[in-house]
């Protein structure tokens, strides 16, 4: 167990304990937000808390995490059944110390409603494939489901998923082909969606620094719910393109209308292109087809990790398809000038784009 575990552990705790403060709650939403692999962990640890326990009967729970790890360690006796009224900033510096150096050796642990100590085990066991800039992976899960990742991208899945829970959790862009198992749907987060799927083909694209994510479907049907709004379920059918703005920006609606949390556009294509027109950026190389100059400039900056600036908002107009294979930037870039009217200005790791 890590010491980011161990944290998130404390966190959930003091949250589920109705008693974490709001710069604690906080920081659970900047963990999960920055690795939502641990959502999982998160998610163990609410079906291992007895929600019937009045909070008055559960120990503090930073005192009570502390107290647990000496005890591990020989130096103090048994927790007992008191509560401490107060909860103090020395303490929890205490038990985080101490949590750091008695890692190896801990077990996390809750009450149940009898106020007897519970063990839980060590959490479930992770893989994870990474894609680097300017490289695409394509991967078969222990399912059988299919996986395309494209550059700068991560996919975390848990080690049981031949036979256990199918979730997986993705930062960048994947294109997925889904193994049918109706009795163990295959849960797909993001850092701001949650995708529920049967047997389907459909593309996920969530790069934290872009201002919306999106999903396109191919076959199938899929279940979408947004993490700010879990009970509300959308449905995508074939040809459909969900599109969710991200935290740090607000979507302009659908057709530029007015702003939204998400909408839903349809792939310009008859339903048997949606295909090629998802997977396109799946063929090797570096490849887009009918992108905005901001959409084909987030597909450079991924695959040759660097930042492009556009200085003249007018240059936005247009759109730009493109296949490349081992072309260098400069050539990249030449290239789109044939259709963009711009110049470019390369600085140190960083591109600024001017109108002609």
């Amino acid at each position: 167990m890590n010491l980011l575990q161990e944290r998130l552990q404390l966190l959930a705790m003091l949250v589920l304990d109705n008693q974490a403060t709001e710069a604690e709650q906080q920081e659970l939403n900047e963990i999960l937000i920055q690795y939502p692999e641990m959502e999982a962990e998160l998610v163990r640890i609410r079906q291992t808390y007895h929600f019937q326990s009045p909070v008055s009967s559960i120990p503090d729970a930073d005192t009570a995490f502390s107290r647990h790890l000496e005890r591990l360690a020989g130096r103090v006796p048994a927790p007992t059944s008191s509560r401490k009224k107060n909860r103090t900033l020395p303490m929890r510096l205490a038990g985080w110390m101490i949590a750091g150096s008695a890692a190896a050796a801990c077990a996390f642990f809750i009450y149940n409603r009898n106020n007897h100590l519970k063990t839980i085990q060590e959490p479930q066991q992770y893989e994870t494939v990474l894609a680097s800039h300017g490289s695409k992976r394509q991967i078969q899960l222990p399912d059988g489901t299919n996986v395309w990742l494209n550059a700068d991208s991560k996919l975390t899945y848990n080690a049981d998923f031949r036979k256990g829970e199918r979730v997986a959790w993705l930062t960048g862009e994947a294109f997925f082909d889904v193994k049918k198992d109706a009795a163990r749907p295959m849960i797909i987060h993001t850092s701001n969606m949650k995708i529920k799927v049967l047997g389907t083909s459909f593309n996920v694209r969530s790069y934290g620094n872009e201002k919306t994510a999106e999903t396109v479907l191919v076959s199938g049907a899929v279940e979408v719910s947004l993490k700010v709004n879990p009970e509300s379920k959308i449905r995508l059918i074939p040809g459909n393109k969900l599109v969710v703005a991200n935290r740090s920006s607000t979507g302009p609606g659908k057709h530029g209308s007015t702003p939204s949390l998400y909408w839903i556009d349809r792939i310009e294509a008859d339903p048997s292109d949606t295909g090629s027109i998802a997977q396109q950026w799946t063929r090797p190389g570096l490849s887009f087809r009918g992108e905005s100059l901001e959409g084909a400039i987030s597909r450079l900056e991924h695959w040759f990790n660097i930042h492009i600036i556009i200085d003249d908002a007018q240059l936005k107009q247009g759109t730009y398809t493109g296949d490349f294979k081992d072309e260098t930037l400069e050539q990249v870039l030449e290239a789109l000038q044939l259709t963009g009217n711009f110049t470019y200005k390369i600085q140190k790791d960083s591109v600024i784009l001017y109108k002609r």
